[in-house]
């Protein structure tokens, strides 16, 4: 799931029937709202595919004209299926793969590529990464900048990394409850009864589900799903409920003995899986029943507690890995600010290397939490505060770090960047900047502010937070002279 601290809405429903592509190119097109003109949707000639876009689609030419091919990788020949035609670039599909290319791998899963919870399937995950990465590195040659130095990129496994996700859910008109992710390229639901990208416990809950919301006659529009860390992991089911739809006492309790049934049936105690409510419009989840505390790893020393709704990075071997990187970047010191932290992801572990950290998070349900992790994991040399970082800081934020020099400053802010930050950033003079970005877009946005401001981006490293799919992640140290 891309990165995003705000709560997705309800969604459209619909759907179509499960179908495993008889080729390596079938399942790719998908028909588009309108065609014209009259080669459009038309079989095109052979089409030698000569690079990978960031979406993921291979990039080839037909006179000069960019076409952009679904399913298509670098130095294959397909044939393909224009869909849309553009002054300056057509669209399309693959309809064959006629010399393919030799990572190109099988998918290995009977739901791609009509569900759109992957992109990349078709290519080696290595090779995958290797190609988001010079694209990115082509667009920093492009804005005019320069890394002085890229480090190793981080990746974990490409399957069984997820320990959260988003799944929409429609009823059929025989009134059969279907869940999954988006289909590519449509709005339509692909319903899966498992998927190789979720940890193994949570692919398993998955086909379990259709019978918990078959419990109750109330119309859901999405469960969240997430698994804790430890030797006896706690999965969290969080249903959204549909506009005007009001869970009472009696369906709350036939959801629990739904619950507990699928707890059997997973070999888990009823403990072990805990079911949370929202009703439409509301930000947070309630438990159904007790519920423990659920927690996910940062070091074998350091847990966060999780709950539904909150920002939780989805890989927990690469999130593992990324805040190993930090610290080992990171030249330790007095002070560390932490801007966008969350529930304290990067906080906690930068408490054990400087004196005093400072956490400054927009959400006020965030900055308890944090401070409840803190003291959870015995920490008190950090001082959460709340503050929209969607706008410009306020001047009192910037006379407390003022009375001694930052030594680290650390953003992790969503896609849209820290861009009514960047001033206060700037003003601070911190001796490091460790930038998280989960949309290198808007990184390159906020980078060029930094280095007019006196700073170098002295390291670079790729994130694969996401396997099978385009989206990249990256880290960037800067430095002043």
């Amino acid at each position: 799931m891309k990165k995003t601290r705000s709560q997705r809405g309800p969604r459209g429903t619909g759907g179509q029937p499960s179908r495993r592509p008889r080729s390596p190119g079938a399942g790719w097109a998908a028909r588009p709202p309108h065609r014209s003109p009259a080669s459009v949707d038309q079989p095109m000639q052979p089409l030698q595919i000569e690079a990978l876009s960031h979406d993921g689609r291979g990039i080839g030419r037909v006179d000069g004209k960019a076409c952009f091919v679904r399913g298509a990788l670098p130095g294959e020949q397909v044939s393909w299926r224009r869909e849309s035609s553009q002054r300056n670039f057509d669209q399309g599909s693959v309809v064959e793969v006629l010399v393919p290319s030799p990572q190109r791998q099988p998918p290995g899963c009977e739901y791609y590529p009509r569900c759109g919870g992957c992109s990349l399937r078709h290519l080696d995950a290595g090779a995958a990464l290797a190609y988001k990465q010079q694209n990115f590195i082509a667009d920093i040659e492009r804005a005019g900048l320069s890394v002085e130095q890229w480090l190793a990129p981080l990746q974990g496994g490409s399957d069984g990394y997820r320990r959260r996700a988003r799944l929409a859910v429609q009823k059929t008109r025989d009134g059969r409850v279907e869940l999954g992710f988006r289909n590519a390229a449509s709005r339509r639901i692909e319903p899966l009864q498992h998927c190789r990208v979720l940890t193994p416990l949570l692919s398993a809950l998955l086909g379990e589900l259709p019978s918990l919301l078959a419990a109750i006659t109330l119309g859901v529009v999405e469960v969240e799903l997430t698994e804790s860390d430890g030797a006896e992991p706690v999965l969290l089911v969080a249903l959204s409920a549909a506009p005007g739809e009001l869970l009472n006492d009696s369906g709350a309790a036939r959801l629990e003995s739904a619950g507990a049934t699928i707890a059997a049936a997973l070999s888990l105690s009823p403990a072990q899986l805990q079911l949370w409510w929202r009703d439409h419009g509301e930000r947070d989840f309630r438990p159904l029943g007790a519920a423990s505390t659920a927690h996910i790893a940062l070091s074998q020393q350091l847990l966060l507690a999780c709950r539904p709704g909150q920002f939780l990075q989805v890989n927990g071997a690469v999130n593992r890995a990324m805040v190993e990187q930090v610290l080992a970047l990171a030249g330790g010191g007095e002070l560390a600010v932490d801007l966008f932290a969350g529930v304290g992801n990067f906080s906690l572990p930068l408490a054990r290397r400087y004196r005093r950290v400072i956490a400054v998070e927009g959400l006020p349900e965030l900055v308890a939490s944090g401070a409840a992790n803190a003291a959870a994991n015995g920490i008190d040399n950090i001082e959460f505060h709340c503050a929209d970082l969607n706008r410009p800081l306020p001047k009192t934020l910037l006379d407390a770090p003022r009375r001694e020099r930052i030594d680290l400053l650390l953003i992790d802010p969503p896609r849209s960047g820290a861009a009514a930050a960047m001033d206060w950033i700037g003003a601070t003079q911190a001796k490091q900047i460790l930038y998280i970005s989960c949309h290198p877009a808007t990184l390159l946005r906020d980078a060029g502010q930094l280095l007019a401001a006196g700073y170098r981006w002295r390291r670079a490293v790729a994130l694969d937070m996401f396997p099978h799919t385009a989206h990249l992640e990256a880290l960037a140290l800067f430095e002043r002279d």
